[in-house]
């Protein structure tokens, strides 16, 4: 039976999500309804959480498990069961291992070689990404462990001690099991390679521009999707963080910025899916020219709709029936996959961020900053924590140019004529 994540406030307002069967429109596993709607984090992450709760449903559906009952009854799975489950979690949902019959045409290449290519490179282009397969086994774990509780340990009942024995076994084989997954090293940034090519960005750049001939937008939708696309690459933030801003979080001063509120389930917003900031709250520079272009959208576009005065947000709709109301996020997933067909490559908005990385380690390296100044500046800037490591998955670029750098003024050194 096919199964689908749908959304839904509970009696707090917050946003929810629960897995359900299609046809019939149920919960398709009670544990996991409520172990959703007993998550504190973010309405984000329960949502992500509820998709991955529909891959383990549809996986295990397959291969005919009931998770939950395994776990009720004490069953667990077997080693065979496992070893099937950890190699599907490091694969697409619609690979399949079964060879096809049209293999057989290519029976006169019997080269190792050749074979070895083959289901090398399958394999690799069905692989899903290590964080991925890493999140499918996180949430696993934790609905394991939260049928486990909730059907051996909650009230007086004290779990046989066999299976206490074999859950701890389970669940300490699954955690080595995730910790072996490690991030794929096979696409390295080179020293000269930018996440936007410097042509390509100048391109983007100009076709961006309500003006230019090529904008691949309506004309009314112009103005917001120029403010939006210049506020993630001048300011670094996320595509929820920016869907969020509000009127009020505008600083027109001296020095232009955004302010990045955390307010998680804002009870303001009437979205349905409601974007939410996942890092640290934080203040967010602009140039004068975008703040210049975002008030003329507050006095014009947005201005249009009635439907705006009746919340704070800054980006509202254009069109269709939530006209003047906040704008959704897979609107601004749309409006990048237009732009990509505009510029013939694809830009995302996490694309931006990792630019706005680039440019600003140029920047702060112009003005003299040293490494650690210019990572605790980054830090912020990001709203990530004193301890984070995202700063050396933003940098691995300007890592390699510095080595190259080193590396060839040894050289030249070895090698005074180089």
């Amino acid at each position: 039976m096919p199964f689908r994540v749908t959304a839904y406030r509970d009696y707090h307002d917050k946003t929810r999500y629960v897995v359900e069967h299609s046809e019939v429109g149920l919960p398709a596993d009670f544990f996991l309804a409520a172990f959703n709607a007993d998550m504190k984090e973010t309405s984000d992450t329960i949502r992500t959480y509820a998709y991955q709760q529909k891959y383990l449903l549809e996986y295990f559906e397959s291969v005919g498990i009931d998770i939950t009952y395994r776990v009720e009854s004490g069953e667990l799975f077997t080693e065979s069961e496992l070893s099937d489950f950890l190699h599907a979690v490091r694969y697409r949902v619609d690979h399949s291992l079964k060879q096809s019959p049209k293999v057989a045409s290519f029976e006169r290449f019997r080269e190792r070689d050749l074979d070895l290519l083959i289901h090398a490179t399958a394999h690799s282009e069905a692989k899903v990404a290590s964080s991925t397969a890493r999140l499918r086994l996180s949430v696993f774990i934790k609905v394991l462990e939260f049928v486990y509780e909730n059907t051996h340990e909650s009230g007086p009942r004290i779990p046989p001690k066999d299976l206490m024995v074999r859950f701890e076994r389970l669940i300490s084989g699954l955690k080595r099991e995730r910790g072996s997954i490690k991030t794929s090293n096979d696409v390295v940034k080179g020293a000269n390679e930018k996440v936007i090519p410097d042509d390509e960005l100048i391109r983007l750049l100009e076709i961006i521009k309500p003006s230019h001939p090529d904008n691949p937008f309506s004309q009314i939708n112009r103005l917001r999707n120029h403010i939006i696309i210049l506020t993630l690459l001048e300011t670094g933030d996320r595509r929820g963080e920016l869907a969020g801003i509000k009127l009020s979080d505008i600083n027109d001063n001296i020095n232009p910025s955004l302010y990045i509120n955390k307010t998680p389930d804002d009870p303001s917003d009437p979205r349905k899916h409601r974007p939410a900031t996942k890092t640290r709250a934080r203040e967010s520079s602009l140039s004068k020219a975008l703040m210049k272009e975002i008030k003329l959208y507050i006095d014009t576009d947005r201005a249009r709709y009635a439907a705006g005065e009746m919340h704070d947000f800054l980006l509202v709709s254009h069109k269709g029936t939530s006209v003047g109301k906040p704008i959704a996020t897979k609107t601004i997933n749309y409006i990048f996959a237009e732009l990509s067909k505009a510029v013939s490559f694809r830009v995302h908005p996490h694309l931006l961020r990792h630019a706005w990385n680039e440019l600003f380690e140029v920047k702060a390296r112009a003005l003299g900053y040293d490494s650690q100044v210019i990572n605790d500046m980054r830090k912020y800037a990001c709203g990530w924590s004193d301890t984070s490591e995202m700063v050396s998955h933003y940098n691995q670029g300007n890592l390699a140019r510095l080595v190259a750098g080193i590396s060839a003024a040894e050289q030249s050194k070895l090698v005074p004529n180089l």
